[in-house]
């Protein structure tokens, strides 16, 4: 009897303890794992989705993007910081206009002309006098001490593939700073394909055109030549005031006289690849300019001239990987003669 109210009295504190662990786990579930059960489907729900996103995901093919290494001294225009505009070869196949008159379009460059064709032309950048501008070619510059301002009518349009300006700073692979900044002038080469262009053109005031450019590559060689011949006699006609500029009775319209230009110039370039990191480059510019000078008086009897001769002679060489070092250096000869 003593036994069976022993186990019935342990069997109930089981049965108790059994049901208070029932009521702790409901209400820690309640308390605790509920409030969590959206979060768990809306896991549930994105590892579905991503796993139904990788069955049906498509790889596409490799792309590989090829670009071309700079070459040694070119001016690398992405880490530039200042103002870049870059003339193409489109733009400068005009041959109804100069060279200065071409990058004078372009913003903060102010051009300078004393008359018409032939005659002294010059430009600035961003209001720095013309010595302050730096006019380069092939990236030697070109105005020095003893010659500080380009006379741009000088250099043949045919003679430049592309033009590029810099506002303001000029870019440490020029090795010339100016205040103003720098004209760059790339002279033409040859391509994978020869090429031959030639023009012939006419216009007022008894203009006349006749250019010849070849440039064609063989092996390790490539080459380039141009000869331009260009003529006007300028006679523009203008209002004299015959020195009486308050009196306008006596002002008549009269032709100018002795403003006849004439201009040959020449350029030979040539290139030799000695192997993949050497390269030696020659080019060879020589212009002949023959000018008449105006009388202010007008006077047809005037026979004053002023002839120029430029010859600019450019040897570079490249040599890269010299242990962790590329290099470039140049030689050069600028004559001019008046």
């Amino acid at each position: 009897m003593q036994t069976a109210l022993v186990n019935d009295l342990f069997y109930r504190l089981l049965n108790r303890q059994f049901k208070l662990s029932q009521w702790r786990c409901r209400n820690y579930l309640r308390r605790k794992v509920t409030p969590c059960l959206p979060v768990l489907l809306v896991s549930l729900l994105c590892v579905a989705v991503s796993a139904a996103a990788e069955d049906n995901e498509e790889r596409l093919q490799t792309i590989d993007v090829v670009a071309d290494v700079p070459e040694t001294g070119e001016v690398l225009h992405d880490e530039f910081t200042g103002s870049h505009q870059h003339i193409n070869q489109s733009r400068l196949d005009r041959r109804d206009v100069s060279l200065g008159e071409i990058v004078a379009h372009e913003a903060g460059v102010q051009s300078l002309q004393s008359g018409g064709f032939g005659t002294f032309s010059s430009i600035t950048v961003r209001a720095a006098s013309a010595a302050q501008t730096g006019i380069f070619l092939d990236g030697i510059q070109l105005n020095s001490g003893g010659n500080a301002v380009i006379d741009l009518s000088m250099l043949d349009l045919l003679h430049a593939d592309a033009v590029d300006i810099y506002r303001g700073s000029t870019p440490v692979q020029l090795g010339a700073g100016t205040i103003g900044g720098a004209v760059n002038i790339v002279s033409p080469s040859a391509g994978d394909e020869a090429r031959t262009r030639a023009s012939f053109g006419f216009g007022s005031f008894n203009t006349q055109r006749a250019q010849l450019l070849h440039s064609a590559r063989y092996n390790s060689w490539d080459v380039t030549g141009a000869l331009s011949f260009q003529q006007s006699d300028n006679d523009y006609s203008f209002i004299d005031d015959n020195g009486t500029p308050l009196n306008s009775a006596d002002d008549t319209r009269q032709d100018r006289n002795n403003a006849a230009a004439n201009r040959f110039s020449s350029l030979a370039k040539t290139g030799v690849q000695w192997d993949e990191n050497s390269r030696t480059d020659f080019l060879f510019q020589a212009t002949s300019r023959e000018l008449g000078i105006p009388e202010i008086r007008n006077n047809a009897n005037n026979r004053a001239s002023l002839d120029t001769d430029n010859v600019r002679l450019q040897i570079s060489h490249t040599l890269n990987s010299l242990g962790n070092w590329n290099s470039r250096h140049s030689i050069f000869s600028h004559t001019d003669n008046e």
